[in-house]
């Protein structure tokens, strides 16, 4: 319980940090910004930023093994950690999911962490793929040295896991349970065929978001460009450097793709900052619907 009121306290601090501090820096900015913003792409993108986090909490159930439920537990957690994660610094917010999945469900705190580490260890895989099969996209006008770097890249990212657990097995490391779990939860074999789909889903919805929001902002970019831009977008995402509602991952991310793609520098900027705008506003409204579901969850857990 306590673990719940303090979450919910942290979540509804960082939404009135954000929107205040939203309105005191960028509010002009964000104002013009919008006015040239095409509101039937920016709602598309609105939409598969929803799906994005339905697919999620039904990653949650699948994982925890139907131990945390769809609705409205895991969808409340996925939402709440997705907010923590993108606002709060130096990727800090992941830590929340042991502490959220365990106001909801019987997991404990120990197994919440579990459930963390297998997701994000086939995240890894799953941007790995991506970034290797986006190296040899034929229609994206790049040097062979890049695709080959890029290449590696996504090769580096699938063997993560495997090079992580590999070095648990060689020192002190391999003593603790997590680090003895690293060995099997690297092998396809581990992951059931919905888990890949699920997490599939995921990165294909969060793609979805990203063409629609360029598309928003004029920035007239092709599905395969869009592919090989969140490829380089979000690893950056898995990086602990992040600022404050992921200030300088985005922008950064965003303006190396735009730059690869002959956008000058810029303007590259320009639509780094008209996406993140929209994208914090999409993050904002995700946060609400977190502390709204909050709701219909103390609603269940009240039920005889």
């Amino acid at each position: 319980m306590k673990h719940r009121q303090g979450l919910r306290q942290i979540i509804a601090l960082l939404l009135a940090a954000a929107v205040l501090g939203l309105a005191a820096i960028y509010g002009p900015e964000l104002l013009q910004v919008l006015r040239r913003v095409d509101l039937n792409w920016a709602g598309a993108g609105a939409l598969c930023y929803a799906l994005n986090y339905i697919i999620r909490a039904q990653r949650f159930r699948v994982l925890s093994r139907s131990r945390v439920r769809v609705w409205p537990e895991g969808l409340q957690s996925a939402c709440l950690h997705g907010f923590a994660t993108y606002m709060m610094p130096f990727r800090s917010g992941e830590l929340t999911l042991p502490v959220v999945l365990r106001s909801v469900s019987s997991l404990t705190l120990a197994e919440g962490g579990q459930l963390l580490v297998r997701a994000r260890l086939l995240d890894f895989k799953i941007l790995g793929m991506l970034s290797m099969a986006a190296a040899f996209v034929a229609d994206i006008a790049l040097p062979g040295y890049v695709r080959l770097g890029w290449f590696a890249i996504g090769l580096l990212l699938v063997a993560v896991p495997v090079l992580v657990a590999w070095l648990g097995v060689k020192g002190y490391a391999a003593r603790l349970p997590l680090v003895r779990h690293l060995g099997s939860w690297t092998s396809w074999e581990f992951y059931t065929p919905v888990e890949i789909v699920l997490s599939f889903g995921i990165w294909t919805s969060v793609a979805s978001v990203f063409f629609c929001v360029a598309q928003a902002i004029g920035l007239p970019l092709s599905i395969t460009q869009v592919w090989l831009l969140i490829t380089i977008q979000l690893p950056l995402q898995l990086l602990p450097i992040q600022g404050l509602a992921n200030a300088g991952n985005h922008e950064g991310g965003w303006v190396a793709g735009l730059l690869l793609f002959g956008v000058p520098a810029s303007a590259a900027i320009e639509f780094a900052l008209a996406s993140h705008a929209i994208l914090l506003l999409y993050v904002i409204g995700l946060g609400l619907v977190g502390l709204i579901l909050g709701f219909f969850v103390r609603a269940r857990n009240s039920e005889p």
